[in-house]
């Protein structure tokens, strides 16, 4: 935790295209009462998402036909999936994963 609005976050990502690594910050705008998640990555992406949570859940729109969703497993993990939007209108799980709070290194 940075001070009462901020979270760091260092992921690990192993996919079919390859490994990657990474770092984020998840913040909360009091006066927007949202959150906003931006990453950077090993592979040189930027990524910058907004979402309001909704009992445990955020759902983080990603562009058109793409949304990433978290969940709160328990005080100390959230789930997440990536889900891209098909042609039916149904939303298809194209990836998951979990965060675990850990004691910095």
């Amino acid at each position: 935790m940075i001070g009462d609005y901020f979270v760091r976050c260092q992921y690990e990502v192993n996919a079919p295209t390859g490994a990657y690594h990474g770092i984020g910050i998840v913040g909360y705008n009091v006066q927007q009462t949202s959150f906003t998640f931006t990453s950077y990555d090993s592979r040189g992406v930027i990524t910058t998402l907004r979402a309001a949570a909704d009992s445990g859940k955020w759902v983080w729109p990603a562009g058109p036909s793409n949304r990433v969703v978290w969940e709160q497993l328990s005080p100390s993990a959230y789930a997440f999936r990536i889900e891209a939007l098909q042609p039916s209108g149904e939303w298809r799980v194209v990836d998951r994963g979990r965060y675990d709070k850990v004691r910095p290194r």
